[in-house]
């Protein structure tokens, strides 16, 4: 929105920095988190942050496969879909996948994530 300029260099400067699917692997043509927000930033590449940046799905399930997606793997750990009320479908979207990924974060801080590392459970 209005703040986007303020929200990247809050992104940029971040200690942490906690995506799903945010690093710069990438396949078929799906882009990452990082490389969006360049994009959106007007950069070529990733978006370049100075923190530490957290990665829940190659934590989840490895570097090394694809695994599921954000709301599959909310799903696995969670009963209740997280709702919502907003003015548009976008706004819903982007609060729902930042809504998961802090409550997956939330779990593996605790010691509570489940790694799947590629298994089913």
């Amino acid at each position: 929105g209005s703040d986007f300029a303020a929200a990247i260099r809050r992104i940029e400067t971040a200690d942490e920095v906690i995506t799903y699917n945010g690093g710069t692997w990438k396949s078929g043509g799906i882009a990452d988190d990082l490389l969006v927000l360049g994009r959106m930033a007007g950069i070529k590449g990733a978006l370049p942050i100075s923190g530490k940046h957290i990665d829940l799905r190659k934590i989840i399930w490895s570097n090394h496969i694809w695994g599921d997606g954000l709301e599959l793997t909310y799903k696995m750990h969670f009963e209740n879909d997280p709702e919502f009320t907003s003015l548009t479908e976008a706004e819903f979207s982007n609060r729902r996948d930042v809504h998961m990924t802090l409550k997956l974060w939330e779990l593996w801080k605790q010691g509570k994530l489940k790694i799947l590392n590629g298994f089913r459970i």
